[in-house]
């Protein structure tokens, strides 16, 4: 047998199965955690800002049966965010307020991504099955402050500030041929900040998802 032909087939046939395989998401868990001191409705870092923490793990396997989607057969992440104020430090983005945006696309070399991004590239090569975990920590600086003119000269002034933000997690299998469908996760969040400390806040998981991403 021709050697160059028999190693050209094996390479042909490992570059197959690896195209028929697929990513599935077989479990996903919500899990809020607080940072900070506990005040109220809303919990607070005194040193930084006024918010809330949480975390999201999703259970992902490689299945080589499968026929993959458009996607590669890879597990696809949507990070969708809306909110009525814009913090300065996403401002240079071009984001505006009251407009949906997935910040998975949009902001594709945060940290925040760094597990689930591991997870597509190990997926079928050096792992079968793989717990990714992703973390957000939404909140509003309690250093926010501006240089106002006032009739007696300049000063500093807190800078108050309030927003409501809507985030829409939504995960997509590899495959349609997955057993489970992934689950995704709408969570709504209100903040205010006044004099440089938290002044009110709530987080909550909604039971029915944000539907229109408008």
């Amino acid at each position: 047998m021709n050697l160059t032909f028999f190693a050209l087939s094996a390479l042909l046939s490992l570059g197959s199965n690896i195209s028929n395989a697929a990513c599935c998401v077989d479990d996903s868990q919500l899990v809020n955690r607080w940072f900070g001191e506990n005040i109220g409705d809303a919990h607070v870092d005194t040193s930084t800002g006024w918010g809330h923490a949480f975390e999201l793990y999703y259970d992902l396997s490689w299945h080589p049966e499968l026929s993959p989607d458009k996607n590669n057969g890879q597990c696809k992440l949507e990070w969708w965010e809306w909110a009525d104020y814009i913090v300065p430090g996403l401002r240079s983005t071009g984001m505006q307020a009251n407009v949906w945006y997935d910040h998975k696309e949009k902001n594709h070399l945060s940290p925040m991504w760094a597990d689930w991004d591991k997870a597509q590239e190990s997926l079928g090569k050096t792992h079968e099955e793989m717990r990714v975990r992703v973390s957000d920590y939404p909140a509003l600086s309690l250093r926010g402050r501006r240089l106002v003119q006032t009739d007696e000269g300049p000063e500093w002034q807190w800078q108050n500030a309030e927003r409501l933000l809507r985030i829409k997690v939504v995960v997509k299998n590899g495959s349609t041929e997955c057993p489970n469908q992934a689950e995704s996760y709408s969570v709504e969040q209100y903040l205010r900040v006044f004099d440089g400390q938290g002044d009110s806040g709530y987080l909550e998981v909604k039971e029915q998802p944000f539907l229109n991403l408008d």
